[in-house]
């Protein structure tokens, strides 16, 4: 039963990336959370932001946050269905890490959701915000929140605008 509750993913918790660059000096266990991440054990925010800055690097807080509704009466399900959304958002790019600010679960008229509140996080080498070391990352990145839209049956909305915009520009370039 402590395996079971300690794999539970609850508020103030850190999910990493699995290709984050980290420094080595950082030995965190991690443990399988959604695919592509890793919830780090036994630490908190404060905790990791003091390790990091002991290897000489940076955790960066990025602004606003982050929300995703999951329905379903199993809140751990649910609640990695809606960290799994919050992933495949667009936005969620370019950061290697989450931080889970709060999960509420609730019903109305007799469905269960829950929702998930989260910050990006990032951590790097450089004092400065730059993801231009990460960049050959972010493709191996991309094809986890991939994964994640197809096994999660997250679908993004634009998709077919995109397909439109793509098929209009290939005509202008091609009557030019």
């Amino acid at each position: 039963m402590k395996n079971q509750e300690r794999d539970i993913i609850q508020a103030n918790a850190i999910l990493i990336s699995e290709t984050a660059l980290l420094p080595k000096e950082l030995q965190i266990e991690r443990l399988p959370a959604v695919p592509g991440w890793r919830l780090l054990a036994n630490i908190d925010r404060y905790a990791l932001d003091r390790k990091v800055r002991a290897a000489g690097w940076m955790f960066f807080s990025l602004a606003g946050q982050i929300q995703a509704t999951a329905f379903g009466f199993d809140r751990r399900a649910a609640s990695r269905r809606a960290i799994a959304k919050i992933l495949a958002k667009p936005m969620s790019e370019k950061m290697n890490a989450l931080e889970i600010a709060r999960i509420d679960s609730k019903s109305f008229l007799g469905i269960s959701y829950t929702t998930v509140y989260a910050s990006s996080r990032h951590i790097q080498k450089s004092i400065f915000l730059s993801f231009a070391e990460d960049v050959q990352h972010w493709d191996q990145a991309k094809l986890a929140r991939e994964r994640n839209r197809k096994r999660w049956g997250i679908v993004p909305a634009l998709a077919p605008l995109k397909e439109q915009i793509a098929h209009v520009a290939s005509a202008i370039v091609g009557n030019a």
